[in-house]
């Protein structure tokens, strides 16, 4: 759990691996205080009921993440990856070069593979892989109409579910660069093989 009160926090160069939590954030639960810096870290098979990776229950707003791997991560109810969730307040944290890749949630209704949005959250995604997440990307679950919605620029999807964006478990799910790049939160969407590294053959 993160809730740095007085002052900020950076994670940098961590591994959180094969974690579990019986609520939300199976690697790491976010509840509020001081900004939050998690750089060049990786957050892998860990599980959760929301966010088997990562949980937002709380602030900060101006939370970053950066050089992340949220990957093989699994949630049983929404988030497999990420999951956020703000009623009042806006949340607006950052993923900048992050890959999100191979998380899923296993629930019979709830959805979010790789990120789950639940009403005022609503982080800014630069230069980020999605890849291989089931049932979709990244979902948007919006229950209040002031809620806002992500700003995801420059990334690349691949093989995600059913769907790369769904809107309203289904009520607007869209797949390729080309629809995606139709929403008006989305800019320079790319479609296509994210050409990992196999370490094995350096």
């Amino acid at each position: 759990m993160v809730d740095s009160l007085v002052s900020a926090c950076t994670i940098r160069n961590c591994v959180i691996f094969g974690n579990s939590a019986i609520a939300d954030g199976g690697g790491m639960v976010i509840t509020g205080g001081a900004p939050l810096s998690v750089e060049n870290s990786v957050f892998h098979n860990n599980s959760a009921v929301k966010g088997g990776g990562v949980a937002w229950v709380a602030g900060p707003d101006s939370s970053t993440f950066v050089n992340v791997v949220i990957a093989s991560n699994s949630a049983t109810s929404c988030g497999g990856g990420v999951y956020g969730s703000s009623v009042s307040v806006a949340l607006t944290p950052t993923f900048r070069n992050c890959t999100i890749a191979d998380n899923f949630t296993t629930g019979p209704v709830f959805t979010g593979g790789g990120i789950y949005l639940h009403d005022n959250f609503a982080p800014v995604i630069y230069n980020t892989i999605f890849s291989g997440n089931s049932p979709e990307g990244i979902t948007v679950h919006d229950s209040t109409p002031t809620a806002n919605t992500p700003t995801v620029w420059n990334c690349l999807f691949n093989g995600n579910g059913s769907s790369d964006f769904d809107f309203d478990s289904g009520t607007l799910a869209v797949t390729g660069a080309i629809n995606l790049n139709f929403l008006p939160s989305v800019v320079n969407a790319i479609q296509g093989d994210p050409l990992y590294v196999n370490s094995a053959n350096q």
